[in-house]
């Protein structure tokens, strides 16, 4: 990396959430100062939140099937024994 390209502690979250943003400010000091701008970051953060929320429902289901499947399992077992 050259030196304009490398990241600080302090730049991280705004590499981390948008690397192409970043260095764009970097490279040729492109800033969020327009309007257009700030309504695409927050398009971003309104599809950054639907993603998080589809990933945590996503993971919920997977516990709840796997728990419901694990109980069914012990029924039968339970059934089996008798």
């Amino acid at each position: 990396m050259k030196k304009k390209e490398t990241i600080k502690a302090s730049e991280f979250s705004t590499w981390e959430y948008c690397p192409r943003q970043w260095y764009l400010s970097k490279t040729i000091g492109r800033r969020i100062n327009n309007s257009s701008s700030r309504r695409g970051v927050e398009l971003h953060n309104i599809q950054s939140k639907a993603v998080k929320t589809v990933q945590n429902e996503q993971s919920r289901f997977i516990t709840a099937t796997t728990l419901t499947i694990g109980g069914i399992i012990c029924i039968l077992f339970f059934l089996l024994s008798r």
